[in-house]
């Protein structure tokens, strides 16, 4: 949200699971100087330990208090996280809220390849309906393109045969359905 990611796609899996992959800075994996786990870990196991409560980190953020990825984890049967940072790709992955996988390196990239894939799975006994909402997706999308104009947002139903770019780079007024 601070002018990080120049993409973030987010696709509907045929299972209603929903990955979300940016181009950002990549979360970051260091350990926590004071809880002694990676960064990362505890931005999913914690409330409120996202980067946006440290003024250094963010110029603003488009959450609310700061809770987002951690209540996604909770809420969900499993959460799969890929980080791409400092030339290597990382992994680390939670089952109901809880760490099954430790945060390990499995393979390398380029430097200037970084951001994170987020890959989930809602539990449906927390939800009234285990499938998510396409219109309701697509209109967060736009909402969030007011916020960062010049990123491209595209929106992605396995299956289909192409990516949607629900947001065009630019302004909020050059919304596909005209809305803007």
């Amino acid at each position: 949200m601070a002018g990080h990611a120049k993409r973030i796609d987010v696709i509907l899996h045929a299972d209603q699971s929903l990955e979300v992959i940016d181009d950002g800075r990549g979360m970051p994996v260091d350990i926590h100087p004071e809880e002694g786990v990676p960064a990362v870990e505890l931005i999913l196991c914690r409330l409120h330990a996202g980067g946006k409560f440290s003024n250094k980190n963010y110029q603003f953020s488009g959450g609310l208090h700061g809770v987002g990825i951690s209540v996604v984890n909770a809420l969900s049967k499993r959460v799969e996280v890929n980080v791409r940072r400092d030339g290597n790709v990382y992994g680390i992955a939670f089952e109901n809220g809880d760490k099954v996988q430790d945060l390990t390196v499995t393979g390398t990239c380029g430097k200037r390849n970084t951001g994170t894939s987020v890959h989930f799975w809602p539990d449906e006994q927390f939800f009234d309906s285990p499938r998510f909402s396409v219109s309701r997706l697509t209109h967060l999308l736009k909402a969030k393109a007011v916020l960062c104009p010049r990123r491209r947002d595209l929106f992605h139903r396995q299956g289909e045969q192409h990516r949607a770019a629900l947001v065009l780079p630019g302004r909020p007024d050059r919304l596909p359905d005209g809305s803007g």
